[in-house]
């Protein structure tokens, strides 16, 4: 999933393990096309290394029944990670957000965001549904299967094709060399290296103002955290906690 702190864990692996190593996400046909046709629309290269390699993968995965993968995959709180979605790279996935001279400040920003969030759909929300429509659907690993640990925030699935490993985003810095140690991937601890997080880029003066001043009605914010997805992969305790910052 995007915005999921992938792109850190990512280079951690690839600067620290000899196995090769692929940062991709989608991997179904449907998907990868679409994004395509969006990054054309919005004039910029519409073949990036990640959609390269997803293209790669999306017939190598199942070309040979003998190879097993590893695969590591990470999860975020609903709401911030729709905020960090929409204030990532908004002129190609979040035109919306602009007015008809492509100008975008503060006030216009939270309002969208305000209406966007109290439209939530937990059918078609991007998040509630990416592990269905790319781990589930097209990899066919069933992950609400897969025993979560929602205090350590993390959990590993094994089966004969696959190692799957799943981590809240928010216990990165606690469960990241646990689980991969677990996984089998190492046995040392391994430094992380933090990059692309929305602090660094141009809408992060946004981004922060949103996220400070963002207020929803309660009833809103519970039914967000009534997902599937969110009651899966966090506890009751911190789905409380979020409720009451968001209300």
């Amino acid at each position: 999933m995007g915005k999921v702190g992938s792109t850190t864990i990512y280079q951690t692996i690839k600067y620290n393990l000899k196995n090769p190593v692929f940062h991709v996400h989608f991997l179904s046909a449907t998907k990868i096309s679409l994004i395509r046709k969006r990054y054309q629309s919005a004039g910029v290269d519409s073949n990036p290394l990640h959609i390269r390699e997803s293209i790669f993968l999306e017939g190598f995965y199942w070309k040979d029944s003998f190879l097993k993968w590893n695969i590591i995959t990470l999860v975020r709180d609903p709401i911030t990670a729709k905020l960090s979605h929409m204030f990532h790279n908004p002129r190609v996935h979040h035109t919306y957000l602009f007015d008809e001279n492509g100008n975008l400040d503060k006030e216009r920003a939270l309002q969208i965001t305000y209406d966007r969030l109290m439209n939530f759909n937990v059918k078609t929300d991007y998040v509630c549904n990416w592990i269905n429509d790319e781990l589930n659907n097209f990899l066919k690993i069933d992950l609400y299967s897969c025993p979560f640990d929602k205090i350590l925030g993390y959990g590993v699935l094994k089966s004969k094709k696959n190692n799957v490993l799943v981590m809240q985003m928010e216990s990165i810095n606690n469960c990241f060399n646990n689980s991969l140690i677990e996984m089998g991937l190492t046995k040392n601890n391994l430094n992380i290296r933090r990059v692309n997080e929305n602090i660094e880029k141009e809408f992060s003066l946004l981004y922060k103002f949103v996220k400070d001043n963002l207020k929803l009605p309660s009833s809103k914010v519970r039914e967000i955290y009534s997902s599937k997805y969110a009651q899966h992969f966090y506890s009751s305790e911190y789905i409380e906690r979020q409720i009451e910052r968001w209300s």
